[in-house]
């Protein structure tokens, strides 16, 4: 199993979520450990055993962890502790997240995408993207500025989304 990874924009803090488990280690850019996150509790239902957290860095340093139980937490690798969780239903954080300049993150997971306000938690909006197939989005890619995220499906071409709705903008890759 592999890790999901995030860097810090001053590059000075590295962050590697477990594929198999979602706990995430962070890490100084010269390899000293800095925390050691556990994981939140699977859901009963969560069969996978990859894509089990999503981590990125706001444009503020500090740090966002899905997971596959929903919440995003926010945590600071300056100080080592927690900072606030944010609200978000089982499998919509597992397996992306991208926070753009402005603060606004979204998060994608196995179920569905949704967009957040890092700094309150308030949703902004958040579609269902199950549909037909199990892992409607295993990948994802959100430009700076990150008006229109794409995301990817197996075998298929790459869609475009707007950011702010988070509806399709019916532009194909």
């Amino acid at each position: 199993s592999g890790k999901r990874v995030a860097i810090s924009d001053d590059g000075t803090v590295v962050a590697a979520a477990s594929a198999r488990d979602g706990a995430v280690t962070v890490f100084t850019a010269d390899g000293r450990q800095i925390a050691d996150i556990p994981s939140l509790p699977r859901p009963n239902d969560a069969g996978q055993t990859t894509y089990t957290g999503g981590v990125d860095f706001g444009p503020d340093g500090l740090l966002s962890v899905g997971s596959l139980a929903g919440p995003l937490r926010v945590f600071d690798p300056r100080a080592g502790m927690w900072l606030r969780t944010l609200a978000a239903p089982a499998y919509f954080s597992n397996v992306h997240l991208h926070i753009g300049a402005d603060g606004i993150v979204v998060a994608v997971g196995q179920r569905g995408m949704l967009s957040l306000n890092a700094t309150t938690g308030t949703t902004r909006w958040a579609v269902d993207l199950r549909g037909n197939d199990p892992d409607p989005s295993p990948w994802f890619a959100a430009p700076e500025p990150a008006a229109h995220p794409h995301l990817g499906r197996a075998y298929e071409q790459t869609h475009e989304a707007s950011r702010h709705p988070g509806q399709p903008t019916r532009v194909s890759l």
